[in-house]
C-alpha cells in the first residue's frame, strides 16, 4: 500500500481524500472549482514523476562516471606516475614523488562533487515521512564520517597500485630475503620459498592488485550496466514517464554501485532505505481472514504454517530481498575487505620489514600510513557487515581480525627485531650477514 502523501498527486485519490471539497495548497478554499484544481494535481503529479525519473538517471550517472573514474583511469594514472614518467618514477629508497598524488587530488575533487549529487539524487526520492525514519536511524547524521571514508578508500586503493611497481625497484634484495624469511618456516617453508623464486615479490603483489581491480572493478561496472538494464526492464511495464515505487531490490542494487564508486555515504542511506522497504503487503490477502488466522492459531485450531499463508505480508518477495541482502554483504565482506585491503595491508608489512635497511624514513612512513587506512577502512566494513551475516560474517571477520593483528605484530617487530624481520612461528628472523644491505 502506498502511504497517504504518495496517493495525493492522483486525481482519484484528491477525490476520494476530499469527497465534500478541496483545499488548494495555500490553503484557500475551493469554490466550485474541483475539476480545475483536479486538473492541476494531476499535472503536479506528472511533473513529480519526471522529477523522480531525473533524480534516478543522475543518480546512476553519478555513480557511472566515478567509479569509471576510480577503476579504469586511476589505474592508468598510478602506471604512468610510477613506470613511465621520469619526475615521478618509482625508486626503492624513496618512492615515488609526492607529484604523484596530483591525480589522487582530482579524484578526491571529483569524488567530492558527484558524491554531493548522487546523496541528493537518492535523498530526493524518499517521501518526508521517510526522512525522519533515516534521520532516527542515523543514516542521515553519519554522512560527512562516511565521505571522509570514501576519500581514504580512494587514496588507499592508489597507494595499492603503486606498489607493485615500488617493490619492483627493490625486487633482488626484496624477494631474496623474503625467501629466506619463508625458509624459516615450518612444513610449507620450503615450499613456498622455492615458488617465490620464479612468482617474485612484485610479482605476486601486482597480482593481488589485478585481482583486486577484476574483482571490485571490472566486475563491479558490469553489474552496475547489468543492474541499470534490469531496472529499466522492470519499469517498462509501467506507462510512460510514471515513476513506479522503488523497491527495496532497486536501492540495494544502487548500494553495490555506490560501494563499487566508494561512495559509502551513498550505499549506508541505500541500505537503510532498503530495510525499510522490505516489507511488502500482498494486495491478494483478505485483512479480515489474517485477523482470524491469528485467533485460529491462538486457540489451537490452526498450525504455523497456515496461518503464516493467511499474513497480509508477501513473504515470497520478502524472503528473495532478503536472500539479495545476503549476498549483497558476503561479497562485500569477501571481495571488497579480504581481496581489496587484507592481502595488500599483509604485503605492505612484509615490504616494510624486507626493506628496512633500504628504504628512508619517509618511505617508511608512507608504507605505515597506507596501512593505517586500509585498516580504518576494513574495521568500519566489518563492524557494519559482521553483524549482518550471523555466525558466517563474524567467522570471516573473525579471520580478517586476524589478519590485522597479524599485520599489526609485523610491523611493530620490524622496530624491534635486529634485522627487522618476524614471523608467526619463528618470532625474529636472522639473516646471514651477506643478505643484509645497509
Amino acid at each position: 500500500l502506498k502511504p497517504p502523501w504518495l496517493e495525493w498527486p492522483t486525481a482519484s485519490a484528491a477525490a476520494a481524500l476530499f469527497p465534500y471539497g478541496m483545499s488548494s495548497p495555500a490553503g484557500r478554499r475551493d469554490n466550485g472549482q474541483g475539476a480545475i484544481l483536479l486538473k492541476e494535481i494531476s499535472a503536479w503529479s506528472q511533473d513529480d514523476d519526471d522529477n523522480s525519473l531525473k533524480l534516478v538517471t543522475e543518480l546512476e550517472t553519478a555513480i557511472w562516471r566515478q567509479a569509471c573514474l576510480v577503476w579504469i583511469v586511476l589505474p592508468i594514472f598510478a602506471f604512468l606516475a610510477s613506470v613511465v614518467l621520469p619526475f615521478t618514477r618509482a625508486k626503492c629508497g624513496a618512492g615515488v614523488s609526492l607529484c604523484a598524488g596530483i591525480p589522487v587530488l582530482l579524484l578526491v575533487a571529483h569524488h567530492v562533487w558527484a558524491e554531493s549529487r548522487a546523496w541528493h539524487c537518492c535523498k530526493g526520492l524518499l517521501a518526508p515521512p521517510e526522512w525522519t525514519v533515516m534521520r532516527q536511524l542515523g543514516a542521515l547524521r553519519q554522512r560527512q564520517f562516511s565521505v571522509a571514508l570514501g576519500i581514504m578508500e580512494s587514496v588507499d586503493l592508489y597507494t595499492d597500485l603503486i606498489f607493485p611497481f615500488v617493490a619492483r625497484v627493490c625486487d633482488f634484495e626484496l624477494t631474496h630475503n623474503w625467501r629466506i624469511s619463508w625458509a624459516a618456516v615450518p612444513i610449507v617453508g620450503s615450499f613456498v620459498s622455492e615458488s617465490v623464486h620464479y612468482v617474485r615479490f612484485w610479482g605476486l603483489a601486482l597480482f593481488f592488485c589485478v585481482l583486486n581491480i577484476a574483482s571490485s572493478g571490472i566486475l563491479g561496472l558490469r553489474e552496475i550496466q547489468k543492474e541499470e538494464e534490469v531496472r529499466k526492464a522492470e519499469w517498462g511495464h509501467h506507462a510512460p514517464g510514471v515513476m513506479p515505487r522503488v523497491s527495496a531490490e532497486v536501492f540495494y542494487a544502487w548500494a553495490r554501485s555506490a560501494t563499487t564508486a566508494m561512495m559509502p555515504s551513498v550505499t549506508f542511506l541505500c541500505e537503510a532505505m532498503a530495510d525499510q522497504r522490505k516489507w511488502i503487503f500482498d494486495k491478494t490477502k483478505d485483512s479480515a481472514a489474517c485477523t482470524n488466522s491469528r485467533l485460529n492459531l491462538a486457540l489451537g485450531k490452526i498450525d504455523e504454517t497456515r496461518q503464516r499463508s493467511y499474513e497480509i505480508t508477501d513473504f515470497e518477495l520478502e524472503e528473495k530481498v532478503a536472500s539479495s541482502r545476503e549476498v549483497y554483504f558476503a561479497r562485500m565482506l569477501i571481495i571488497k575487505v579480504f581481496l581489496g585491503n587484507v592481502l595488500s595491508m599483509w604485503l605492505q608489512s612484509s615490504f616494510l620489514a624486507l626493506t628496512f635497511n633500504q628504504t628512508n624514513s619517509l618511505m617508511r612512513e608512507q608504507v605505515i600510513v597506507s596501512m593505517t587506512i586500509s585498516g580504518i577502512t576494513l574495521l568500519v566494513r566489518c563492524y557494519r557487515i559482521s553483524g549482518q551475516l550471523g555466525t558466517v560474517g563474524k567467522v570471516v571477520s573473525g579471520l580478517i581480525f586476524f589478519f590485522l593483528v597479524w599485520t599489526a605484530a609485523k610491523v611493530y617487530f620490524a622496530y624491534k627485531c635486529a634485522d627487522h624481520i618476524w614471523n608467526i612461528t619463528t618470532g625474529c628472523v636472522s639473516l646471514p650477514k651477506e643478505a643484509i644491505t645497509t
